[in-house]
């Protein structure tokens, strides 16, 4: 997200604004009726917030060892 143009972000979300789908169909959650303006602040948010760092790879590594330990 860090990387994109946040205005041509913006108004590819305005656009779904403009459209204002009584229904948005997510892949992995459920059927979303009356939240367009909530998840579209959510999407929104994404521009502002702080980027994601994983592990470096010894982490990573000390990581599997505990999982795989139970």
């Amino acid at each position: 997200m860090h990387f994109i143009d946040p205005t041509q972000f913006t108004d590819s979300l305005n656009v779904v604004r403009k459209m204002a789908p009584q229904v948005i169909l997510r892949s992995h959650l459920p059927v979303a009726q009356g939240m367009n303006d909530d998840l579209l602040c959510y999407l929104e948010s994404a521009l502002t917030a702080h980027p994601f760092v994983g592990p470096d790879q010894p982490a990573l590594e000390a990581t599997l060892r505990q999982l795989t330990a139970r």
